[in-house]
């Protein structure tokens, strides 16, 4: 470039209207010319002496001059800068008569310590170019809305739909409920949840003026930052959520890789993995807080109305109550020898009742059927006509499935609780008294959850308890109950028709059994089944305690 060139793009990048091209232009010339730095921070400087003799104003913005990260970057550019061997003679240069007039230097020898003087006394400018070579700036389209629930926008008159161009320009959005999923085009997803008020400022870019935001940087992005009212989150391929309140408190909750936070406070911290910190509105403090994991929306789904907070698993006893990560208020009961679902009470009752051996198909969402196991016999168990034979069992069945947890013991008359242990703090159970036998469609489950995908079945079972409480009240000596009522469950887990986990003899003395079963994106059935061993179902009080299907996002 001749000198000419030089002049007219430093006078463009401080007017803040020089173009991508020629600013890549300046910075290789910069760059790759021993003599560009002093050459350049020489009309920079006296550009500001005659802009101050005028007494007009040097246009540099406020925050780019305090942001602390732009002073890190030419730090480090200080550090790992080689040394620079500079000529004694004085670049030539001519000028235009409408130039700017620049007062003109004597050669002087130029050593390490002046050469960083020259550049500090330019600084305003060098944190010009760090600032746009770090976070340029972009208008026009940057992003797409690519979906969205239960949205309601705060003004009709600035309304973004499903599948539109986000632009730059486009200013400060508000809605009072719902949530957004974006994809900027530089490979980055942000789902922000409402209420919320947000302004797209960069391809790269986001404030966020109240709200939570989610945001999924790629491997493709170089880099994504979210700006709110006290603080600057600048990420570099990993996930993060950042929760901003109208008072101007920030929290940050770092859930993969590392990103940098840096308060308006003038202090700056390192987050990695794991970690949680609050940026503090009276004063720009940084304070630790502790991660929360399911705070922010992850990914959603309009489609198949679902919502994800980061949960690792999916409790059967929401998939049983029609939800996914929801479980309905009223509680489940369910009866295997119809397949419906009943009305029921606070506690589980049960009465005697023989069944066929028929498969009775479910109007649940996600449950494909239910059957009571006969004895020895050939039995289907799916909508497929899987099959499955039968251990020998009394056909009979007593009580429902059901997530009560407690239970009404007739013979006793009273009531009594339905955990694995005394102390048990379990969220969630099932009572999966013999015989019954349950199907789940895993691929109506996967329609729900289409980025998610299933890993494994996990369980804690046994024999509740409190039965023993109940046969000591009815049998005060224990030698002298009947063995057709002393506990005996045996427990089976099919995949697709296929035995993976078989239990014989679950009773009070064999304690608590996990079960953990791997199940391969290509299986479609689950099934559970509970028999008897062909003896009394009365006092089997067996429990799926916390049963759960494992779930991890997709690659």
């Amino acid at each position: 470039m001749d000198s000419h060139q030089i002049d007219e793009k430093i006078l463009r990048l401080i007017n803040n209207e020089i173009s991508e091209q020629d600013f890549c232009e300046l910075r290789e010339w910069l760059r790759n010319d021993p003599e560009a730095l002093i050459y350049y921070c020489t009309f920079v400087s006296d550009y500001i002496a005659l802009r101050k003799q005028t007494e007009s104003e040097f246009d540099i913005r406020d925050d780019i001059l305090s942001d602390p990260e732009v002073w890190a970057a030419l730090s480090l550019e200080e550090k790992t800068a080689e040394t620079v061997s500079v000529a004694r003679e004085t670049i030539p240069h001519e000028r235009d008569s409408y130039r700017p007039v620049i007062i003109c230097r004597e050669p002087r020898k130029i050593n390490k310590f002046s050469l960083y003087s020259s550049i500090f006394s330019a600084a305003a400018m060098l944190l010009v170019i760090s600032y746009v070579l770090l976070n340029p700036r972009t208008s026009g389209d940057v992003a797409t809305l690519v979906d969205s629930i239960n949205v309601k926008w705060s003004d009709s008159s600035n309304i973004i739909d499903k599948g539109s161009r986000v632009f730059t320009d486009q200013g400060q959005y508000s809605f009072a409920q719902g949530i957004l999923k974006m994809d900027f085009d530089e490979g980055v997803r942000v789902l922000i949840e409402g209420p919320a008020e947000y302004e797209v400022t960069g391809r790269s870019e986001i404030r966020l003026h109240s709200g939570r935001l989610y945001a999924q940087v790629t491997d493709a992005a170089e880099s994504f930052t979210v700006a709110t009212k006290q603080s600057k989150i600048i990420d570099m391929g990993t996930e993060f959520g950042v929760q901003a309140e109208v008072s101007g408190n920030t929290e940050v909750h770092v859930y993969k890789g590392k990103v940098s936070l840096l308060s308006k406070g003038d202090s700056s911290v390192d987050m990695t993995q794991g970690q949680a910190k609050r940026v503090t509105e009276d004063d720009g403090r940084i304070v630790d807080i502790t991660l929360q994991n399911n705070k922010f929306v992850r990914d959603i789904n309009s489609k198949s109305r679902y919502i994800w907070r980061g949960q690792n698993a999916v409790l059967l006893t929401d998939l049983l109550a029609g939800g996914i990560f929801d479980s309905s208020p009223d509680g489940i009961e369910i009866n295997p020898v119809t397949g419906k679902h009943v009305i029921h009470g606070s506690y589980v009752s049960g009465i005697l009742r023989r069944s066929g051996a028929e498969y009775h198909l479910s109007e649940s969402p996600f449950i494909d059927g239910t059957f009571v196991p006969q004895g020895q016999h050939v039995q289907t168990i799916s909508s497929t006509n899987l099959t499955w034979q039968s251990p020998q069992t009394s056909g009979s069945l007593y009580y429902n499935l059901s997530d009560q947890k407690t239970i009404y013991d007739v013979t006793s008359e009273q009531y009594y609780p339905l955990s694995l242990k005394l102390d048990s703090q379990e969220t969630s159970s099932l009572l999966f008294h013999p015989n019954m036998g349950i199907t789940l469609d895993l691929d109506r489950i996967r329609e729900k959850i289409p980025t998610l995908q299933i890993q494994r079945f996990r369980v804690d079972c046994g024999v509740s308890f409190s039965t023993r409480n109940a046969l000591s009240k009815i049998y005060p000596d224990s030698r002298h109950i009947p063995d057709d009522e002393n506990p005996s469950v045996d427990f089976v887990v099919l995949l697709d028709g296929k035995v993976c986990k078989e239990l014989i003899g679950i009773n009070l003395e064999t304690g608590i059994y996990t079960v953990d079963v791997e199940i391969s994106p290509t299986i479609r059935f689950l099934t559970l089944v509970s028999t008897d061993g062909n003896q009394s179902t009365k006092y089997d009080w067996f429990i799926l305690s916390d049963p759960v299907l494992e779930i991890t996002a997709k690659n």
